[in-house]
C-alpha cells in the first residue's frame, strides 16, 4: 500500500510511477470501488491510499508528479521525480501538466463502496430522534 498527500498549496497534481499501475482504494479516509491507473490527480490537502503491485523486473522506476494546469495562471509547473528502486534504471514520461482528459478520467473513477460487490451496511430504519436549535 502506498499513501499519497498531496501538501503541496493551491495545485492539484498528478502522480505516476514508470511500468506501474496503481489501484485506488481510499480517497481522503473514505474507501471507495477500486480502480487501476498509471495516473492519479490529488488535489491539496487530500490523501490517496493505493495498491501496487511490484510485479516488474528488478529496475529502478522513476515516480513523477507534476501540477495540473487547467487555466492560464502562471504556476510553478516543475515536473518532480524520485525513484522506487528495485535495481537498475527505468524510464518514464512524466505526467501531463495541463491534461483535463486525464484529470476527468481519474474523477470519474471515484464511486461509492454502495453496490453488490462492496455492500455499505446502512441502517435501513431510524431507532433515534434527534433536535437541534441553536440561538
Amino acid at each position: 500500500m502506498l499513501r499519497i498527500v498531496n501538501a503541496a498549496l493551491n495545485e492539484e497534481l498528478f502522480f505516476r510511477i514508470a511500468n506501474h499501475k496503481l489501484i485506488v482504494v481510499e480517497v481522503d479516509a473514505v474507501y471507495v470501488k477500486p480502480f487501476t491507473t498509471n495516473t492519479i490527480l490529488i488535489s491539496p490537502g487530500q490523501t490517496t491510499n493505493t495498491i501496487i503491485t511490484t510485479t516488474q523486473k528488478v529496475h529502478k522506476y522513476l515516480v513523477a508528479v507534476s501540477p495540473f494546469m487547467d487555466a492560464p495562471i502562471v504556476v510553478d509547473n516543475l515536473t518532480i521525480t524520485a525513484s522506487l528502486h528495485y535495481s537498475g534504471v527505468h524510464q518514464v514520461s512524466p505526467p501531463p501538466q495541463n491534461s483535463t482528459k486525464v484529470a476527468n478520467n481519474f474523477i470519474n473513477f471515484l464511486k461509492s463502496l454502495n453496490s453488490l460487490k462492496y455492500p455499505a451496511k446502512v441502517p435501513l430504519t431510524v431507532d433515534n430522534s434527534l433536535f437541534s436549535q441553536l440561538d
